[in-house]
């Protein structure tokens, strides 16, 4: 019975992810911070206009937390949880991952391409190896 049940909430996993994750991509890519944070979080002008590093790092957090919030709700059957707000903050949270990747990238010094080194002295010849068998020396004790 209890395989069943997890079997019908993977398909049922799967089906939203399917649904809505297109959503979510998209509504990712159609993403405006001035526009659409100010109707999910409580911030000020200033945290608003902060495009640094660290200001992006902390409204990612708080995305985060509100997300958890959300999902709390919805697997509580509460009612005041929003579909429409949860997809709004998991794809204003998928933007400021983004965001963060491209600020990170930029910030990372590119690795220079490597420059090919010679050896310091000349290589060493290779030592021809004797024809037929080689004869290794005799541990056993006579007697």
């Amino acid at each position: 019975m209890a395989k069943k049940q997890a079997r019908k909430q993977e398909r049922e996993t799967s089906r939203a992810k399917r649904i809505f994750g297109v959503v979510t991509r998209a509504g990712a890519h159609d993403y405006r911070r001035p526009r659409d944070l100010p109707k999910l979080l409580p911030l000020w002008p200033e945290e608003l206009e902060d495009r640094s590093y660290a200001g992006t790092e902390t409204i990612a957090n708080r995305l985060a937390a509100a997300l958890r919030t959300e999902r709390r709700r919805a697997l509580a059957n509460h009612w005041s949880y929003d579909l429409n707000r949860h997809l709004a903050l998991l794809s204003a949270y998928k933007a400021e991952q983004a965001y963060l990747a491209r600020l990170a990238e930029a910030v990372r010094p590119k690795p220079a391409s490597p420059e090919p080194t010679e050896p310091a002295g000349p290589t060493p010849a290779k030592t021809p190896r004797p024809k037929g068998r080689a004869s290794a020396p005799n541990n056993r004790s006579k007697g």
